[in-house]
């Protein structure tokens, strides 16, 4: 277990963002936001993947952080993408995010320049506590944890391995399953936690088709999709994703 102070256990959702034609839908961010809190989730994250942060201005994200920061009111913690490939960039949205009384930071891998220590360097540092592990790869996710110790936790970041990740000492997930099933998802992570390894393991695999089904196109397309057919008016991905075939 990390002895570093971790922001949540169990279940954080990678919020999606709706869009209206040139702007941010706010109002119905905010129903999904209540949503998400009343269904017990245990943490909020904001601007990541599956918010469609490539594709929003910085002048949009810092209103998203801002509003998030005063609706969330510290009922749970939220956590902000702020990586970018660009490290001033990326500097700049932390502490925004840290001024305006985000919790914690959530920074992407750059896609291109990748570095070429590993993840054990970082666990170093006091203000790392985490990684989202979103490989695929198991025996990379183990090694990590070999590695890293009590100084590195690990977070599922692919729904479809939350259960054999926490078999390997992970404390939770960031979920995209959790946009359309917060309880179920943060349930199934609490079950493993607690012990009830078999309830856990049978509502894993009870979710596959469901997650499959989130990840049939590019996220966010389907997730956005399953929320629009849910009643929210989460409007379309921004390009370049486009509608659901």
């Amino acid at each position: 277990m990390c002895m570093k102070k971790v922001l949540f256990r169990g279940c954080g959702t990678a919020i999606a963002t709706p869009f209206t034609e040139d702007n941010i839908n706010l109002t119905e961010f905010a129903k999904l936001v209540e949503y998400q809190i009343n269904e017990g989730i245990d943490a909020i994250i904001v601007c990541g993947t599956t918010g469609e942060s490539s594709t929003m201005t910085l002048e949009e994200k810092k209103t998203l952080i801002k509003f998030s920061v005063e609706l969330i009111d510290k009922r749970v913690p939220l956590i902000v993408g702020a990586g970018s490939n660009y490290t001033a960039t990326s500097i700049e949205m932390s502490q925004y995010a840290e001024g305006v009384g985000a919790e914690g930071l959530l920074l992407v891998t750059p896609n291109y320049n990748k570095t070429t220590q590993t993840c054990l360097e970082l666990s170093k540092t006091e203000k790392i506590v985490a990684i989202k592990e979103a490989s695929g790869n198991i025996s990379q996710i183990a090694k990590i944890a070999a590695l890293c110790g009590n100084n590195l936790s690990i977070y599922s970041g692919n729904d479809d391995q939350n259960i054999p990740i926490l078999s390997l000492g992970g404390i939770g997930a960031i979920s995209v399953l959790s946009n359309v099933a917060p309880r179920f998802t943060h349930n199934m992570i609490y079950d493993f936690l607690n012990g009830n390894i078999e309830k856990a393991r049978f509502a894993q695999l009870q979710s596959l088709e469901l997650i499959e089904s989130l990840f049939c196109e590019v996220n966010p397309i389907p997730v956005k999709t399953a929320l629009n057919m849910m009643g929210y008016n989460f409007g379309k991905p921004r390009l370049p994703l486009i509608d659901m075939s």
